[in-house]
């Protein structure tokens, strides 16, 4: 019994956390309002190649280490997400 109740809380916060554009990892989904890839990110260099099918995403955050922080991840969750709406074959 005390396991379907565990189950049961953790499917209810997930399916809670989703309805507000939140993954697993507390990061927000791509919101509808940014559906292009911005013109300079912080913390990635994105480039395209071979008509737009090939992606390439490279860590910048040298002082770092490339180290990943939350500014990163946002980066790359952003870059992504367009990416594959995009259609992009390989990242």
């Amino acid at each position: 019994m005390f396991l379907s109740r565990t189950v049961t809380r953790s499917t209810t916060t997930a399916a809670a956390a989703a309805s507000r554009g939140i993954c697993r990892s507390g990061l927000r989904f791509l919101s509808s309002s940014s559906s292009s890839l911005k013109d300079s990110y912080d913390n990635i260099i994105v480039e395209t190649k071979n008509d737009d099918t090939v992606a390439l995403i490279t860590l910048n955050r040298p002082k770092a280490l490339n180290a990943l922080n939350d500014a990163l991840m946002d980066d790359l969750l952003h870059a992504t997400s367009v990416l594959d709406q995009n259609q992009v074959r390989c990242m």
